[in-house]
Parts: structure tokens; sequence; C-alpha cells
């Protein structure tokens, strides 16, 4: 062998090792999954990572399940609203107190139920940053239909209290 073929044989096997040292992003590879399921990632905030049917944010604090579920799946301790009537479609659920505008995870107007399983009372809005109609959610309660409010919901409190409604 030449000195000039050894030398483009070692540079072919150094380009193999570096592709296979360097995977595809989890972020990559995440997106194209989840196009293929409907979710515009560009709307996503920042952050998040995707395993099986779950996108996640803050450590799991915040979560979009992206298959079916029901009143029961939602998880103890967190506020869970539903793309669809009766506890079924897409569920997005928090945890920790505050205030979320539901575009960054893409939910923006889309939901038809909700459910509080947190010790404290929270608050939807039909406008982002907690503007416009509210409606209280108490501690423990839920709406499997969201009749007229329908689809309005932008932004959603969690309070620290459940005095607050």
């Amino acid at each position: 062998m030449r000195v000039s073929q050894v030398v483009s044989v070692l540079a072919g096997a150094a380009a193999l090792v570096t592709m296979a040292a360097v995977p595809a992003t989890a972020a990559t590879s995440g997106a194209a999954a989840l196009g293929k399921m409907g979710v515009d990632t560009a709307k996503l905030a920042p952050g998040w990572t995707y395993s099986g049917d779950k996108v996640s944010w803050d450590n799991g604090n915040t979560e979009l399940i992206l298959s079916p579920a029901s009143a029961g799946d939602c998880t103890n301790d967190y506020v869970c609203v539903w793309e669809k009537d009766n506890f079924t479609g897409r569920r997005l659920q928090f945890h920790d107190a505050g205030l979320r505008n539901l575009t960054d995870y893409g939910f923006n107007d889309k939901a038809s139920g909700w459910y509080n399983r947190r010790g404290v009372d929270a608050r939807w809005y039909y406008d982002i940053n907690g503007g416009g109609t509210s409606r209280c959610i108490q501690s423990g309660a839920r709406s499997a239909k969201l009749g007229g409010d329908n689809d309005k919901m932008s932004s959603l409190r969690i309070y620290s209290s459940d005095s607050a409604c």
C-alpha cells in the first residue's frame, strides 16, 4: 500500500469512529418521533425530554402524556388537563405551584377536562399570563366536560394553599 492509500484508509476509519461516537441527540430523535404524533416541538418550552409516551420538563414536574388516559391516570399530587372530554386524549399535568402558559406545552385552547389531585387550589384562564376570564379548580375537584369553556384554557395557576378559591 502506498502512503496516500494508508492515509485515506485511516481518515475513513477516523470518520466512522467519529460518527459512531456522536449519536443523534435525544432532542433531534425525539423531535422526529413527536412530529409523527402531531406534536410541533418548535412550539414547546425549552428543556423538554422525550421518553416512551411522555414529554417532560423540570425533571417530571410538568409532563405531557401522549397516550389516551382516564381520570384515574392523573398522577397523585398533580393538576391534570385533558385534550378531550371525559378525561381522554393527551394529558398535560403540573406538579409545582406557579403560573404556566399552555402555549409553552403545545396545549393552548385544547383543554376539555381537568382534575386537581393536589392539596391546593388552582385557577385556569382564557388568556395567557393569567389574563381574561378565569375558573377556579378547588383541591380534589374534577370536570369531565367544560361545556361553553371547552378549548378556552390558555394559562393555569397552581396556588400554594387550598383557600385561594
